[in-house]
């Protein structure tokens, strides 16, 4: 008989990675004997939980016995003091006798479409597969006119401001957090993210959630010299206007992907994966990947602006390319795709990719009928 399994929610699992809360496992081997017996500590199941797929129940439940014991018993470790500032934003507490099956209610989660594909790396492939035909329901035009624009940038910035300053900031302070780091405020980002629709609506795209858009994704192909500004602190990424900009191109600049948030309107179980397989279909369409493969490899150029956003980069193979970005100091990482087998999970999530343009293309999709730059 199968063993029940159970997956932690994303929130906790960002909660976690955000924080560098995550224990050493085997840190963790003589807790797990103490609490349990021999036989529930598993370091494959550990792999498998903190990148939010199912694990089998009693390690997940032994684990969190073994973090509320170290939040209750041991004030001063780090990762039981982060699980009690996670169950905090939660208005549960671990000092008030809170029954234990509450406090698994709070960090369990049963119906978000499973694990993020954003923290599996290459391997995030697997979660989208399921759902890459279906890529033409889960893309969705970000409209100038109707002011989404402009709503979609306040999520961003919302959400990159509470990476940095922490998830209790409300909306106004996440915006503030987040317009000092960028040397921008959300208006003048949003200004020039209505520019770039306007030279190509592929630039900046919004995902279909369950009612409403569920995410933003911005991604910009530009020339070779306007890389070389960039990098070489000329000007600042998102200072790009339709002069730096070619499309189709083999050097694309991934400049946001952002869950909406829920006081903003976000779905309580947002779709990650969705807005995984939009910013591949995204890529595919600014680099034309389905019609013909660049001599070149395809090369993504983006930038740690969190501490988040650098471990998902990491997490694909981006490396850093020994530069940091004008007047903000964020560093930019950056990444080959080659079309051939000289690096097998690049050239397998290349191909992924200009199989999903093909889906778009045929028949056209909304979107490829609008002006391509």
């Amino acid at each position: 008989m199968k063993r029940p399994q159970r997956k932690f929610s994303s929130s906790f699992c960002d909660h976690m990675l955000l924080n560098s809360a995550w224990p050493d496992y085997r840190s963790l081997e003589d807790l797990f004997f103490n609490l349990r017996g021999k036989g529930a500590y598993s370091a494959t199941s550990y792999s498998a939980a903190k990148k939010g797929r199912p694990a089998p129940e009693t390690f997940t439940n032994t684990f969190a016995l073994a973090l509320l014991h170290l939040a209750t018993t041991s004030p001063s470790n780090y990762s039981g003091r982060q699980f009690a500032r996670y169950l905090a934003t939660r208005r549960v507490s671990v000092t008030t006798g809170t029954p234990f099956k509450d406090i698994l209610n709070n960090i369990y989660d049963e119906s978000d479409g499973g694990p993020n594909p954003f923290h599996l790396g290459i391997a995030g492939i697997g979660e989208a597969i399921g759902i890459y035909d279906r890529v033409r329901d889960v893309v969705r035009e970000c409209s100038v006119a109707r002011g989404e624009v402009d709503h979609a940038i306040e999520w961003m910035v919302t959400t990159v401001g509470r990476q940095i300053g922490g998830e209790k900031l409300s909306i106004e302070e996440a915006k503030r957090v987040a317009s000092e780091r960028m040397c921008c405020t959300a208006a003048e980002y949003a200004a020039q993210a209505r520019r770039w629709c306007g030279f190509n609506p592929w630039t900046v795209i919004q995902t279909k959630g369950f009612s409403s858009a569920g995410g933003v994704s911005v991604v910009l192909p530009i020339q070779a010299s306007t890389r070389e500004l960039i990098i070489g602190g000329h000007m600042r990424s998102y200072d790009c206007g339709e002069e730096h900009l070619c499309c189709p191109s083999p050097i694309l600049l991934l400049e946001a992907c952002a869950e909406r948030p829920s006081d903003l309107g976000g779905e309580p179980h947002r779709a990650k994966k969705q807005l995984f397989l939009a910013l591949l279909a995204q890529c595919s369409m600014l680099a034309r990947l389905s019609h013909q493969a660049p001599e070149e490899p395809l090369r993504i150029l983006s930038f740690g602006g969190t501490p988040e956003n650098r471990c998902i980069l990491e997490a694909f193979g981006f490396r850093p390319v020994g530069a940091k970005m004008r007047d903000t100091g964020v560093e930019f990482l950056e990444r080959l795709f080659p079309s051939g087998a000289l690096d097998g999970p690049g050239a397998t999530l290349r191909f992924f990719m200009s199989q999903i343009g093909k889906n778009i293309d045929h028949p056209p999709f909304p979107l490829d009928e609008r002006k391509r730059g």
